[in-house]
């Protein structure tokens, strides 16, 4: 027995060397793409101040052009106004059902370029997964009783004549600009470990960490709470703008 796990652990070993592997290769050959969108942001930037500039009068004397003062009423410096850039932020919100098996790892490639364009122009960002797998009862097999995850919570009371959000939902909070470098990139492997294993239907040497499997499409029910989670994102990080990306392959 032990030699057989010890079989085992060492193909599980081998497969996360050949998938980590990937990542790195796909980060670096993504950085062109990347600086391409940090120049075009930064390009546009500068276009919207040129725009926006304004030139006004600062009240104080322009000596230079005091002896022009018998044909010249415009005697006073100028300076020209460019206001501020918009601080912006971004919310990626992930289709984490059963249908996006297949494409979640050109999926999680999309995401993972415009989050490494958040990083390089210090834009705040959130990546929310929707899912009804995450608080799924899991079974006693000594008692054979459903029992409800440690962190199940139902924060809203239900009535009559209201929409409903069904006690399984989550939103699970999967990357965040809050962390560092070093952290953000372990947590963006193992999303990617994960993304691999869903498009292997035939047979892989690991699987995905419980309560994370895909599951079905709560769209409409991530559109509620994005109600509340956008503002809050906004306020927490004092933005002008907050643009809000969808990453689905269809309707709930």
């Amino acid at each position: 027995i032990d030699a057989w796990f010890n079989h085992q652990k060492k193909q599980i070993e081998c497969v996360f060397d050949v998938t980590d592997g990937e990542f790195v290769k796909f980060k670096r050959n993504a950085q062109k793409e990347v600086n391409y969108l940090v120049k075009e942001f930064e390009c546009r930037k500068a276009a919207d101040s040129y725009a926006r500039a304004t030139t006004a009068r600062t009240g104080v004397l322009d000596t230079s052009k005091l002896h022009t003062y018998k044909y010249n009423e415009d005697l006073f410096r100028k300076v020209s106004v460019i206001p501020d850039g918009k601080n912006h932020g971004l919310i990626f919100v992930l289709d984490w059902s059963g249908s996006m098996s297949r494409v979640m790892l050109d999926t999680i490639k999309q995401l993972y370029n415009l989050i490494w364009f958040c990083k390089k122009v210090s834009i705040p960002f959130e990546v929310y997964a929707f899912t009804n797998e995450w608080k799924k009862p899991e079974i006693n097999y000594e008692t054979q009783e459903l029992v409800k995850p440690a962190d199940w919570t139902c924060s809203y009371e239900k009535k009559e004549n209201l929409l409903a959000v069904h006690e399984q939902f989550s939103m699970m909070n999967l990357l965040t600009s809050k962390t560092n470098g070093k952290q953000l990139e372990h947590q963006m492997i193992n999303i990617w470990r994960c993304a691999k294993a869903f498009g292997n239907f035939y047979g892989s040497h690991y699987s995905v960490p419980t309560r994370l499997g895909l599951s079905g499409t709560p769209l409409n029910e991530a559109f509620v709470c994005l109600h509340q989670i956008l503002p809050q994102f906004q306020k927490e990080n004092k933005l002008q703008k907050v643009q809000c990306i969808v990453l689905t392959d269809g309707e709930a």
